[in-house]
């Protein structure tokens, strides 16, 4: 410890040479009572910190070095020494960095000391420290400040730089130590007052263990119970996820379901009061434009306008200085929903113009075609379309009259047992493809088939930040990702997600992504009455899966209070309960459907199948039985007509034969006699 602050001396008295400072430490300015009273506070104030950023400044008379030397002496967190102009600089650069645009709060474990004059203090040190890290301890040390000029401190922490954890020491006198700290929360936004602070005059060094005690509990409590502080909250009139409760006269009185029900547990155990911006659906998540620009609650987030954004989003890390999140809540499946029985015909192709069903007739047509050649080959006199005919009604199961000759009947029976063993197998699939759940063989099942289809997935602007056909991350394996970003189209930040399924169903010609918990509830709305069935099928496979979660201003000194609550609402299960109020609400408006129709339960556990599909084939069987019956008119037609004409031919073939049948009886009977 003695080579740390021989290293320290060494390092400050090599700093202040090098600015022209001429440094003279006395023996006896360490051991003056406020300075004995002063060190142990600041030691004690800060030692639970690991990074201690020290700022080294003049006020002309006394070197800064010297009261900075008789303080560190004993710290054992690691320091960083900085002058203001390079505390400034410091600042510029961390504020050009990409770090400064991540989710990653900002760290309870830095602080911040310097000891300068009143005016060093709001033009330097409070903003530098701000942008810095705006909820790290800062510890000022003042000489004979002035309450008005403790008071204009805290104003410029709080209400412009939204800094909480400042702390004032003021030099009063050689003999005690006076320590200031603010509580925002007493008074109403935008004002600081006597009201606000808690300042304490120290003379002794045994009552300093007792006031750091005094501090904690002070820093405890000011997050812990707000005063019915006024907080601004973000939040969308939703069913499912925010859903408004209204009083007699209309007014909003408090939000239900999930996130509404976290919002009114945060505000009975911080003891706030809510303002609420109410936001549109899309508006109320927050997005990112195109262009990069931020829009909804993260806009407001950014520019310090909310307090707190109450409907969970995806954690995500936006083009956002100033956007960090509570603990997650649960989890989110991105997923797409089309229009029901996008294919009309799949159903009649995988139930009946199956693979096997083309193989079978395939393998007849083929027998026959070659059975009637291996009999012509045998017997010459066989007539190949006669057997043709013949052996293609036997493969088809039709009756028809068999040859005589044994070897062609040897033949045909062998063709005849395997048609009986084919076609009932062919039956047998045919049956057991009805009787399977055939309720979704017309719709896209899978993400591929989807990029596969003409359909065009909208995005609305909400989800377009995840898709981006630049992202790094992506890599060249993720064929499917890179598919979907160059054929999806983002929807305009004024598109509802109703208007969007609305358009789909219109058109048939768009797919729209939406979440997981949503899905229930927009097939029961979008419901077809007659048919009994939703108009929107829905893709089980998800896109993405993310963790949600409310989100706060990084700067904001109620991220550990909150995130307190939202771990015991997820351990005590209220987070599963809102979850399943959801399903169960998505329940009651599926009956709620099946009631109006008075059908309910009468269909259950039957399973439709379509014979919509099959008009082309009813069309194309009632044109032949068509074209047969003409056939058949012609052919008794023709008949009727040819028959007596056969009857005259007939009787002049066979008059030569009769008379010579009548001379060759009379010989005979001549003869005999």
């Amino acid at each position: 410890m003695r080579a740390i602050t021989l290293l320290l001396t060494v390092a400050l008295a090599s700093f202040a040479n090098s600015s022209n400072y001429s440094i003279v430490m006395p023996t006896s300015y360490c051991t003056l009572t406020s300075n004995v009273i002063y060190i142990e506070l600041i030691k004690r104030l800060l030692e639970d910190l690991h990074y201690l950023n020290v700022v080294e400044t003049s006020d002309g008379q006394n070197p800064s070095v010297t009261a900075l030397q008789c303080t560190l002496d004993g710290l054992k967190q690691p320091l960083t020494l900085y002058t203001v102009d390079k505390l400034l600089k410091q600042v510029y650069k961390r504020k050009m960095s990409e770090n400064s645009l991540d989710i990653n709060p900002y760290s309870h474990l830095e602080g911040f000391l310097s000891r300068a004059t009143f005016e060093v203090f709001m033009d330097k040190l409070i903003p530098g420290a701000a942008q810095l890290n705006p909820i790290a301890k800062l510890v000022l040390v003042g000489y004979r400040l002035t309450q008005e000029e403790i008071l204009r401190l805290f104003r410029r922490a709080w209400i412009d730089y939204r800094v909480p954890n400042m702390f004032v020491l003021n030099r009063a006198d050689d003999a005690s130590i006076e320590s200031c700290l603010l509580n925002p929360y007493r008074t109403e936004p935008g004002t600081i007052d006597e009201r606000n602070l808690e300042c304490e005059v120290i003379v002794d060094l045994k009552d300093v263990a007792d006031y750091v005690e005094f501090v904690q509990q002070f820093l405890h409590d000011r997050v812990h119970s707000l005063n019915k502080f006024p907080l601004k909250i973000a939040i969308a009139d939703i069913d499912l996820m925010s859903l408004a409760v209204r009083g007699p006269q209309g007014k909003i009185q408090r939000f239900t379901y999930l996130d509404g029900e976290i919002v009114e547990i945060m505000r009975q155990h911080l003891n706030f009061t809510t303002e609420f911006v109410i936001l549109p659906s899309q508006l109320s998540t927050g997005f990112v434009y195109p262009n990069g620009s931020l829009g909804g609650s993260l806009e407001l987030i950014e520019n310090g306008q909310i307090d707190l954004a109450a409907n969970s989003r995806i954690i995500h890390s936006y083009n956002c200085r100033n956007l960090q999140y509570l603990r997650q809540l649960t989890t989110t499946k991105l997923i797409f929903i089309v229009p029901q029985n996008y294919y009309n015909s799949r159903s009649r192709d995988r139930v009946f113009f199956n693979t096997f069903t083309w193989s079978f007739y395939a393998v007849n047509i083929i027998l026959a075609t070659t059975v009637p050649l291996l009999l012509k080959l045998i017997d010459r006199q066989n007539k190949f379309p006669g057997l043709m005919m013949h052996t293609l009604a036997v493969t088809l199961a039709v009756s028809t009259r068999l040859p005589t000759r044994i070897h062609a009947r040897l033949i045909f029976s062998g063709i005849l047992l395997y048609t009986i063993i084919t076609y009932s197998i062919w039956q047998a699939i045919i049956i057991k493809r009805l009787n399977t759940n055939n309720d979704h063989l017309d719709d896209i099942q899978k993400i591929d088939e989807l990029l596969d289809s003409e359909l065009v997935p909208m995005i609305p602007v909400a989800y377009a930040t995840f898709i981006q056909p630049a992202r790094k991350e992506v890599q060249d394996q993720d064929i499917p990702y890179k598919k979907l970003s160059r054929k999806s189209s983002v929807a305009g930040n004024n598109i509802t997600g109703a208007a969007l399924i609305a358009t789909m169903l219109a058109s048939r010609s768009t797919a729209v992504m939406i979440h997981d918990l949503r899905a229930g509830v927009v097939k029961a709305r979008f419901y077809d009455d007659e048919r009994m069935q939703s108009l929107i099928h829905v893709i089980g496979e998800h896109v993405f899966e993310f963790y949600t979660a409310m989100a706060l201003p990084k700067d904001s000194p109620l991220l550990e209070p909150l995130n307190e609550i939202t771990v015991r609402c997820v351990e005590a299960g209220i987070v599963e309960n809102e979850l399943s109020r959801i399903q169960f609400k998505e329940t009651l408006y599926m009956i709620e459907k099946n009631r109006d129709q008075h059908r309910m339960g009468l269909d259950a556990g039957a399973r439709r199948f379509n014979l919509g599909v099959w008009k082309n084939v009813f069309y194309y069987y009632l044109v032949l039985n068509g074209l047969a019956l003409v056939v058949f008119v012609l052919e008794l037609i023709v008949h009727k007509r040819m028959k007596p004409l056969k009857k005259r031919r007939g009787e002049k073939e066979l008059g030569p034969l009769r008379l010579r049948s009548k001379r060759r009886v009379k010989f005979a009977v001549g003869k005999m006699e």
